[in-house]
C-alpha cells in the first residue's frame, strides 16, 4: 500500500484475533483453563503475529476476495456465502451504473 489511510475491512480472522486479545486480556483461558498471567513469564519474547493486508482497491474486490478466501474448504454457513454474494452483485452494478 502507498499508505495506511482510509478504512480497513477485516475479511477474515475475526474470531482468531478475538480469541488471542482475550486470551493476553486474561479473559479467556486455555489448556485446561489457564490464563495469560498463568504462563506469561514462561512465553518467549518473540512472540508475534502476522497480519496480510491487501491493498484492494474497490468493495467489489474486498468482497471478491472473501468469496475466494471462505469457498474453499473454510465452513462458512450457506446463507453467509449467499448474502456475500449478492453484496458482490449490486457493488458490481452499482460500478456499471457509474461507467454509463
Amino acid at each position: 500500500m502507498k499508505d495506511f489511510k482510509g478504512d480497513f475491512v477485516l475479511v477474515d480472522g475475526k474470531q482468531r484475533l478475538t480469541a488471542a486479545i482475550g486470551f493476553m486480556d486474561n479473559q479467556i483461558p486455555v489448556f485446561g483453563g489457564h490464563f495469560f498471567k498463568d504462563i506469561e513469564g514462561r512465553l518467549s519474547s518473540s512472540v508475534s503475529f502476522s497480519i496480510c493486508i491487501n491493498n484492494l482497491q474497490t468493495r467489489a474486490e474486498v468482497l471478491q476476495w472473501y468469496l475466494d478466501l471462505n469457498t474453499g474448504g473454510v465452513v462458512h454457513t450457506t446463507d453467509e456465502i449467499e448474502k456475500v454474494k449478492n453484496l458482490l452483485k449490486d457493488e458490481k452494478q452499482k460500478i456499471s451504473k457509474l461507467d454509463t
